[in-house]
């Protein structure tokens, strides 16, 4: 178990003087827009957004592409809206949201270039 242990055991070390310097040089958002970057969604800003998008694009993972969010808005769109916001609030976005999906690996070479 010892050999396990140490072998998946991670090498990162936390240096904070070092991410000190790093962020020193780094531009600055200004407090104002600042606020306004932090504050929550509204639903016109996530309409505006919506709409801006192309249609016919890849869906999601759930399978559900800008189509259905436009055609559907009135009845998702404040669902949307709240989970959105929570993960600005948060700082995480759902589990469903962090998945990924890969094709089954006999569509990986048929997707290789030749």
């Amino acid at each position: 178990m010892d050999f396990y242990s140490s072998l998946f055991r991670s090498e990162y070390k936390e240096n904070n003087e070092l991410f000190e310097e790093y962020c020193s040089g780094l531009p600055q958002v200004p407090e104002e827009a600042n606020g306004q970057l932090e504050r929550p969604l509204s639903v016109p800003e996530l309409y505006a957004a919506l709409q801006s998008m192309q249609s016919l694009k890849a869906p999601g993972i759930g399978g559900l592409g800008v189509d259905f969010y436009k055609a559907f808005w009135s009845i998702v769109g404040q669902d949307l809206l709240d989970i959105l916001n929570e993960s600005l609030h948060s700082g995480s976005l759902p589990r469903s949201c962090r998945r990924a999906v890969s094709p089954p690996s006999e569509l990986h070479n048929d997707l290789r270039p030749r």
